[in-house]
C-alpha cells in the first residue's frame, strides 16, 4: 500500500468526535478480536505534559531493556510517527499490512469509524502484533469518552497539568475538565497526579475514592533547580541529586519529577527499572518541537505551543534560554485556539510577528493574525508558505539573534519539515 493510500484510508472519514461514547470504539475493536486486551498500558491524560510525560517515560523504559510501544497525537510530518515501538515509528509496509485487515473489519460495522478511532484501532492491532512489554497511551481528547479509555485497566493512570482547553466538549471551568480527565481512573488501580490546583486535585481525589484507587499527588517542593539554559538541565529531586534532563524548558522538571513518582510506582509492580536506567532516561530523551533547537547561529527554537498554557511555560523559559534578547516570532494558529491570549504574552519578547496559516482547515489567516498584531502596536509581516516565513526569518536576523516557531502543532511539523530543505541538506 503507498503513503497515498495510507493517508487517504485515514483521512476519508469522519473527524467528528464519535457522539455516542466508548459503544462504537468497542465494536471496532470486537471485529479485531479485541487487541487491547493483550497489552499492558501506562495510560496519560492532561491538557498540557501529556507527550512530554510519553517521551520521557518511553526513554526510561527502553533503557530499561524494555519493548515499548508509544502511541501519541497529533504527528508532526506522518501519521507513522503516532505509533513507535522503541521511538521507531512503523514503517508504511507495515501500517499497510494493518489497515488492508482494518478494510475487511470496518466493511462488517454499520458506520464509518473516525479518523481518531481508527488510528487508536491500528494502534492496539500493531502493538499486539509485535508482542511489546507495554504501551505508554496519550489520550487524544478529554478521558472518560476518548477512544483510547477503551482500554479495561491499566498498570498506572497518569494525570498531568490540567487547564482550560476544548471547552466546548470538555466544560468551561476546571472541575468539568478535571472531571473528564479523570475518566481514565480504573477500578482498585494507581493514579498519578500533576501537583494540580486544589480544584483540581479534590476532583480527582473524589474520583479516585469512588473507583477504590490509589492516589498519588507529586510533590514538587522535593524539585530543585541548579542548572538551566540552551546547554544544561540539571536538578536535584528528592534523594536523587545531580540528574540531567535532555527537554529543554522550566516546565520539564516538573513534568520529570512526575515521571521519577511513575518510575517508583512501576518499580513496586515489578518492573526492574535501576536509577541507573532512570537517569540515563532522562538525560536522552528525544520530543521534537518541544523547545527544540533547530541550529545556533541565528538560534532557532522551535516550539509546539498551542494553547495559553503552554505558551505560559514557553514564556518562563525565555529568559533561561535567551536572556533580555528579543525575538523573531514565526507564529500561527488555528482559529479555535486563544490565539490573542498567545499573542499578548509573547509580545514583551517580540521584535516581530511572521505569520503564516498553518496546514489545517481549522488555520487562521496569515493576514488577519498580522493585522490583529499590527493594531496591538508590534510589527508583523504575512507569509504565504512556511518556506517563506522561514526565509524571511533568517533574511531578518543576525548571527546572534533569535528565532522562535510557535503557535500550532501543525505548525511545528511544517517547520520541521522545511527546515533542512531550507538549508539545502
Amino acid at each position: 500500500m503507498s503513503e497515498k493510500e495510507i493517508i487517504s484510508f485515514i483521512e476519508d472519514r469522519p473527524w467528528v468526535r464519535s457522539s455516542d461514547r466508548l459503544e462504537k470504539m468497542s465494536l471496532i475493536l470486537k471485529e479485531l478480536h479485541n487487541p487491547q486486551k493483550k497489552l499492558k498500558y501506562i495510560h496519560v491524560a492532561g491538557t498540557n505534559g501529556k507527550g512530554s510525560c510519553c517521551a520521557l517515560l518511553t526513554s526510561i523504559l527502553i533503557d530499561s531493556g524494555y519493548k515499548v510501544g508509544t502511541y501519541t497525537s497529533p504527528h508532526l510530518i506522518k501519521y507513522n510517527e503516532r505509533f513507535c515501538i522503541n521511538n521507531i515509528p512503523v514503517s508504511n509496509k507495515e501500517l499497510g499490512l494493518i489497515i488492508k485487515d482494518l478494510k475487511q473489519a470496518f466493511k462488517r460495522l454499520d458506520f464509518v469509524p473516525s479518523v481518531f478511532e481508527t488510528l487508536t484501532a491500528i494502534a492496539f492491532e500493531y502493538f499486539k502484533r509485535e508482542k511489546v512489554d507495554v504501551v505508554v497511551l496519550e489520550v487524544g481528547l478529554g478521558g472518560r469518552y476518548d477512544a483510547t479509555n477503551i482500554i479495561d485497566k491499566s498498570q498506572l493512570s497518569i494525570l498531568m497539568n490540567i487547564g482550560l482547553e476544548h471547552t466546548e466538549v470538555l466544560g468551561k471551568t476546571l472541575e468539568k475538565i478535571a472531571y473528564e480527565k479523570s475518566g481514565i481512573i480504573k477500578e482498585n488501580g494507581d493514579v498519578l497526579s500533576y501537583d494540580n490546583s486544589k480544584k483540581v486535585i479534590k476532583v480527582f481525589k473524589e474520583v479516585a475514592k469512588e473507583k477504590k484507587a490509589r492516589l498519588k499527588v507529586v510533590n514538587f517542593d522535593l524539585i530543585k533547580i541548579k542548572e538551566e539554559g540552551l546547554d544544561h538541565q540539571i536538578f536535584d529531586y528528592g534523594h536523587l541529586k545531580n540528574i540531567e534532563l535532555g527537554l529543554l524548558g522550566r516546565h520539564q522538571f516538573y513534568n520529570a519529577a512526575v515521571v521519577i513518582e511513575a518510575i517508583k510506582i512501576l518499580r513496586k509492580k515489578g518492573y526492574n527499572i535501576s536509577n541507573d536506567n532512570l537517569r540515563n532516561g532522562l538525560k536522552n530523551v528525544k520530543w521534537n518541537a518541544r523547545l527544540e533547537i533547530l541550529s545556533k547561529n541565528p538560534l532557532f527554537i522551535l516550539d509546539g505551543a498551542h494553547n495559553p498554557q503552554c505558551v505560559s511555560a514557553l514564556k518562563k523559559s525565555l529568559p533561561f534560554l535567551i536572556g533580555k534578547k528579543k525575538a523573531y516570532f514565526i507564529f500561527g494558529s488555528l482559529t479555535d485556539k486563544d490565539y490573542l491570549k498567545m499573542i499578548d504574552m509573547m509580545a514583551p519578547y517580540a521584535k516581530e510577528f511572521i505569520c503564516f496559516a498553518p496546514n489545517s482547515n481549522r488555520a487562521l489567516k496569515a493576514s488577519k493574525l498580522a493585522m490583529i498584531i499590527k493594531k496591538k502596536g508590534i510589527k508583523a509581516t504575512c507569509a504565504s508558505s512556511c518556506l517563506e516565513a522561514i526565509e524571511k526569518a533568517y533574511k531578518k536576523t543576525k548571527k546572534d539573534d533569535v528565532i522562535i516557531a510557535f503557535g500550532s502543532l501543525y505548525l511545528a511539523g511544517e517547520i520541521k519539515d522545511e527546515f533542512n530543505k531550507y538549508l539545502g541538506l
